[in-house]
């Protein structure tokens, strides 16, 4: 039906940004990638199955999994991690000096469950100085941290 000049003007119905780029072929390797997770059992099942499909999604050069959740007192706790790609002195180190209890961007995905990317980050939140630099010494100047909460869980996971 088309308006007439007392009808009012029809709302736009655009797309949500995120749906205008993502084509049928992605949306299948999406669907592929959420059974490839779904299926995974063990680190094998990570690496083989997970990450490749995660890849040919998006690009990046590295990439780990981590299951953490919020401790009532005891800060960031994490469950299990996995290392799919970063250097293992980067690792090392955060770990080592347990920087993910610092990490702004990280404890603000844990409690928003919203991507969090490392160049915004960098501009609109303080990230601690220490973090910054062992990033940069491993030319690590932008990224993004995305993950998921379990069904029916009481405790904010990711």
């Amino acid at each position: 039906m088309f308006p007439t000049d007392s009808s009012p003007p029809a709302p736009a119905c655009e797309p949500p940004p995120w749906r205008a780029c993502l084509s049928g072929r992605d949306a299948l390797a999406l669907l592929d990638l959420i059974d490839a997770c779904v299926r995974s059992v063990t680190e094998a099942d990570l690496t083989g199955r997970v990450f490749p499909r995660l890849q040919g999604l998006l690009s990046f050069d590295h990439a780990s999994a981590l299951l953490c959740r919020q401790g009532a007192a005891d800060g960031l706790l994490i469950d299990q991690a996995f290392n799919h790609t970063y250097p293992a002195q980067f690792v090392a180190e955060f770990m080592g000096k347990d920087y993910f209890q610092a990490d702004i961007l990280f404890l603000r995905h844990l409690a928003t469950r919203r991507p969090q990317r490392w160049s915004s980050g960098k501009r609109n939140l303080p990230v601690p100085k220490e973090i910054w630099s062992l990033c940069l010494d491993f030319k690590m100047d932008h990224g993004l941290i995305h993950g998921l909460a379990p069904a029916g869980a009481d405790q904010p996971r990711s």
